[in-house]
């Protein structure tokens, strides 16, 4: 009887430690994979499944070294700047040069000097190359009006409309070292009519300067800016900047708007 009361124990331990140590090592092969569990049903019981890992294959989140690449597009240059209204600029009372300037509203008014020209900054320094659009009319007199312009790195002078014994003609001051009167900028289409405003553009390259009035060419010079300089006889208020000024003559301008076409300008206030 003893002897069967023990066979009948050690059937019974071999019976327990069989399915515990099963579910052991299932416990462990779950382990040893690794990461947090969520519930699953294991063997009938309650246990937890391996969660994603980062930089697992298949599921969870992505490893940067997998993340597709999004494509850099190449930037473009930057285009010039818009138009600037370069009146808007001017104070007349302080950037006055030479005679008494005034503005009469929203226009502009350049006094009659006699024997001498009158001069007006505009503190402005254009890009390396644009245009100028100038609404003007001349009031009283019957000469020039001049505006100054930068190419580069030289100043020169359009001289619109000036009257001497050989009639109206109009050019660039200095080309070669030569006046507007003797270089071959010259020309002798009218720009002004009396009490008639005029529109004028001015476009400034680097390869050369071009002038219309009112859609009728007037200048057509080809050349680089280093054959382009100043002379003695205008007066030019800052190296870097844009000018105004007229021969005995008063100028009412109404408009006067530069457009960028390549580089940037800035104000010199």
């Amino acid at each position: 009887m003893e002897e069967a009361g023990g066979q009948g124990r050690r059937n019974f331990l071999v019976l327990a430690v069989i399915p515990a140590a099963f579910i052991a090592g299932a416990l462990l092969i779950i382990l040893l994979r690794g990461g947090p569990r969520s519930e699953v049903s294991v063997l009938g019981g309650p246990v937890a499944k391996r969660a994603d890992r980062p930089g697992a294959r298949g599921t969870g989140p992505t490893r940067e070294a997998d993340a597709p690449r999004a494509s850099v597009e190449p930037e473009e240059p930057p285009a010039a700047a818009g138009p600037v209204d370069l009146l808007r600029l001017i104070d007349p009372a302080n950037d006055g040069v030479i005679g008494t300037w005034v503005r009469e509203g929203k226009v502009l008014v350049s006094p009659i000097l006699r024997g001498k020209a009158a001069s007006l900054l505009v503190p402005y320094a254009p890009p390396e190359e644009y245009d100028i659009a100038l609404v003007a009319e001349r009031k009283e007199g019957i000469e020039a009006l001049h505006v100054g312009l930068v190419c580069g790195q030289s100043q020169f002078m359009v001289v619109l409309d000036a009257n001497w014994e050989k009639g109206y003609f109009s050019g660039i001051d200095l080309v070669d070292g030569k006046g507007f009167d003797k270089n071959e900028s010259r020309s002798y289409n009218r720009v002004f009519l009396r009490d008639k405003p005029a529109t004028v553009v001015i476009s400034v390259r680097r390869t050369g300067v071009a002038v219309t009035a009112s859609g009728t060419p007037i200048i057509q010079w080809q050349g680089t800016p280093d054959r382009l300089s100043r002379g003695s006889f205008f007066k030019f208020p800052h190296p870097e900047a844009i000018s105004l000024g007229s021969w005995e003559s008063a100028y009412h301008v109404s408009s006067m708007i530069l457009t960028p076409v390549s580089g940037a300008g800035k104000s010199l206030r």
